[in-house]
């Protein structure tokens, strides 16, 4: 059942970027190490393909969603994955965990295409008939 849309998703991602970016400053001090280098380059990633991305708050509008959708699977897999990878798990992966299975949860529920345009397209039958 796919029931967030692609406004609702691409305000999310926006927010969800600048939750992993920030998360180093707000829940432990900032020092140099991978832990931290994954959520604040994920973040970038994240506003990065945003902006290129085909819905409401994209700029470019050059990455259809279903790739966009893609690539959030492989942020979220990533962020999964990378206390393991890199070797930072003993220390910290409960962050890197959460935000993970988030993205993984919006990414099942949110639908490739644009909703409102299919309500309002029912409707204007709706309204011809």
């Amino acid at each position: 059942m796919q029931f967030i849309s692609t406004k609702f998703h691409a305000l999310f991602d926006y927010v969800f970027a600048i939750a992993l970016i920030s998360t180093p400053w707000i829940f432990y001090e900032w020092e140099y190490s991978p832990s931290v280098l994954v959520l604040v380059l994920g973040g970038l990633w994240l506003i990065f393909y945003s902006l290129l991305t085909h819905y409401e708050y994209g700029i470019l509008k050059i990455v259809p969603m279903d790739f966009h959708l893609t690539l959030d699977m492989l942020l979220a897999l990533m962020l999964i994955v990378s206390p393991w990878i890199f070797d930072f798990y003993h220390q910290m992966f409960v962050p890197h965990l959460c935000f993970g299975v988030l993205k993984i949860v919006i990414i099942i529920f949110s639908s490739p295409k644009r909703i409102h345009h299919l309500y309002m397209h029912h409707s204007d039958k709706f309204l011809k008939n």
